[in-house]
């Protein structure tokens, strides 16, 4: 197989085709959705220490400024009317032990959503009354003990490796907003829209190319149209990456020209690797297939993420690193998967 087998006018035609279907405005609109993250719980637990890690400000200058992450004390006697919120953070000490007020606003906060996370603030503590704080919390506002966080609000670095992610699991729709608005959120977000888009895409293939194995339900992706869908769903990722950085999206040739490179290696990479994996027979092709479109967008993606954080194109050192990391991904949702990617040396 040549590389002129590959790099067609037909397929290049396809490649720009699927740009120009691209319209950038409706990321942008999910990018300056408005949100609130609130941050209850008793005085002195942390909860401003908290704020502030979580928007990168200085606590000092914390304030009332904020109007996407807000703070708000439970009284131990009188019932505090909560604004409305995305998400609630319930920050306590593990000393702490709710008055009937303050459990009563737990149980409203439970049935006003889902969306809340119970925290013991550990600064300073002894691990074992950290996790006695754990058990006794669950119990008070009757919580799962593994559904209660522990951290340290004033560790930034631990707020942004374990509070984040969790906050941004329970947000699908909001991460996209949430990260570019606050900079602690960035990376994690980008983490989240590049896995969710390689699932997607791999979802994507094993549907689109079940009918291949059964040539009575006709066969879609010999037509083509997994190519096209990945392709665009790999350039949409993209331009959220862009989006979620502060870079502009309005004018598309400046967005084509930094996008075209990375979409279009991804682009002939791709169709090398599924040339390869049509010579084996339908029924066990569909595995490999997948492996395929999983890796070459998480690929994809980490590349634009590097590109966009550091304003450089990754080396093949990080390309290496990159498929590495997309292969313990998949090993982490179907191994049988994560094989066959090491067999086609994805790796």
């Amino acid at each position: 197989m040549k590389l002129n087998d590959l790099i067609t006018f037909d397929r290049m035609g396809d490649f720009w085709d699927i740009l120009r279907q691209v319209d950038p405005e409706g990321l942008v609109r999910d990018a300056h959705q408005s949100f609130r993250i609130v941050i209850v719980g008793p005085s002195g637990a942390g909860k401003r220490a908290l704020a502030a890690a979580l928007t990168g400000a200085d606590v000092d200058r914390l304030g009332t400024a904020s109007t996407v992450v807000e703070v708000c004390d439970l009284s131990s006697d009188l019932p505090v009317a909560l604004p409305n919120a995305d998400i609630y953070l319930y920050l306590a000490t593990p000393e702490f032990i709710p008055s009937p007020a303050q459990r009563d606003q737990f149980r409203q906060l439970s049935r006003r959503t889902d969306r809340l996370l119970a925290i013991v603030n550990r600064a300073g503590q002894d691990p074992g009354r950290v996790e006695d704080g754990r058990e006794e919390l669950g119990h008070w506002l009757s919580v799962e003990t593994d559904a209660i966080l522990s951290l340290s609000p004033t560790d930034h670095a631990e707020v942004t490796s374990v509070l984040v992610p969790r906050i941004l699991k329970l947000i699908p729709s909001l991460v996209l907003a949430v990260g570019r608005r606050l900079q602690p959120f960035r990376d994690a977000a980008a983490d989240a829209l590049i896995a969710e888009t390689a699932r997607v895409n791999a979802e994507f293939v094993l549907i689109s190319g079940l009918p291949a194995s059964f040539p009575v339900l006709g066969t879609i992706a010999a037509a083509g149209a997994d190519l096209v869908v990945l392709t665009k769903n790999q350039i949409m990722l993209l331009l959220k990456l862009a989006v979620l950085y502060h870079r502009p999206v309005d004018n598309r040739l400046q967005v084509v020209s930094e996008i075209a490179p990375i979409v279009g290696a991804a682009f002939v990479w791709r169709t090398a690797a599924r040339t390869l994996v049509s010579l084996v027979p339908s029924p066990l092709a569909i595995a490999p297939q997948v492996a395929i479109g999983y890796v070459g967008t998480f690929v994809v993606g980490k590349s634009a993420h590097y590109y966009y954080r550091w304003g450089r194109r990754p080396s093949p050192v990080a390309l290496e690193q990159f498929r590495q990391e997309a292969l313990v991904h998949l090993n982490g949702v179907a191994p049988v998967l994560a094989r066959f990617g090491r067999i086609l040396r994805l790796s």
